[in-house]
C-alpha cells in the first residue's frame, strides 16, 4: 500500500510541474507512457530520493525497492536506458 502512496506522490509532482492550465493532457500523455518504463522509473525515482542513506535505508520500503530493482536487473528486464520521471513527462 505504501508503494501506491509513494507513486502517487510522484506523479503529483510531476502533475503539479505540468502546465496547469492543461490538466487534461497530464492524464493523455500519462496513459501514452509505457507501464513497465513508468514502473521502473518510479522505483529508480524513490531509489533516488527517498532511499538514498541514512536510518530509512534498511527499512522495509528500502528493503523493497532495492531488491525489485535486483530482481528486474537478473532477470535482464531493466531498461538499459530508463528515462526519468522528468524525461517521462516533458513535452
Amino acid at each position: 500500500m505504501w508503494l501506491t502512496a509513494e507513486v502517487e506522490i510522484l506523479l503529483a509532482q510531476q502533475n503539479a510541474h505540468w502546465q496547469p492550465h492543461q490538466h487534461d493532457t497530464f492524464e493523455a500523455h500519462l496513459t501514452q507512457i509505457e507501464p513497465f518504463v513508468l514502473y521502473t522509473s518510479c522505483l529508480q525515482a524513490l531509489y533516488d530520493t527517498k532511499f538514498p542513506a541514512g536510518e530509512e535505508a534498511y527499512s522495509e520500503g528500502a528493503h523493497f525497492i532495492r531488491a525489485e530493482i535486483k530482481r528486474l536487473k537478473n532477470a535482464g528486464t531493466w531498461p538499459l536506458v530508463l528515462p526519468s520521471l522528468t524525461e517521462l513527462f516533458s513535452d
